[in-house]
């Protein structure tokens, strides 16, 4: 698979992720940290939509690539650029990333790893059992079909910002509420204003 041409300058944050994706090492939260770009010099959003351009919304972690692993078999829906189940794959992650391919935000889909064309419901559908990875939903209903679709004791990892947020319903977050067990809540590396954390959950009987 190819590797996307990165644009020049590269702000630090894109450069850390980017090494990361295509072999180097796995960057500490400290160093992801030390990456972001500074809230005070006008360099926030910048950084922020190259970072998205090249991978997607979300910063990930070791912390959360091991906790994939450690889940897996997963699956990816809605996988954007499907760099998270790049990441996950090297690191020992049995995983499917899919994505119904439409060209609606700033990054390409399916760059990073190689990427089945479907939407959520029938990726469920077609590969059930698995742990869901679902990373930054949208604040569209069509996430709470993922919810509806999944059966008893099936796990979700969710990657969003907080409740009222940028991502998903407020169904979407009552659903979980209700019908799920959270098993496992913690924060992830996050561009400055906004505030990331991934969740283990797993639906109730």
């Amino acid at each position: 698979m190819p590797v996307p041409t990165y644009q020049y300058p590269i702000f630090p944050i894109v450069n850390l992720i980017g090494n990361w994706i295509t072999g180097g090492d796995d960057p500490t939260e400290e160093q992801i940290t030390a990456a972001m770009p500074n809230r005070f010099n006008g360099e926030i959003y910048p950084a922020r939509n190259q970072y998205i351009s090249y991978f997607g919304f979300s910063v990930p972690s070791s912390k959360l690539i091991r906790r994939i692993v450690e889940n897996s078999p997963i699956l990816e829906v809605a996988s954007g650029t499907s760099f998270l189940s790049r990441l996950a794959a090297r690191a020992g992650a049995d995983i499917v990333a899919t994505d119904i391919f439409e060209k609606k935000y700033m990054f390409k889909p399916g760059i990073w790893f190689d990427t089945e064309k479907m939407d959520a419901r029938e990726a469920i559908a077609r590969y059930p059992g698995r742990t869901i990875l679902m990373s930054w939903p949208e604040l569209y209903s069509w996430t709470e079909g993922v919810l509806e679709e999944m059966s008893p004791g099936q796990k979700i990892i969710l990657i969003a910002d907080v409740r009222g947020g940028a991502t998903a319903t407020d169904r979407f977050y009552d659903m979980l509420d209700q019908d799920f067990v959270n098993i496992e809540t913690f924060s992830l590396p996050s561009f400055p204003e906004f505030q990331d954390y991934a969740s283990i959950f797993e639906k109730r009987p």
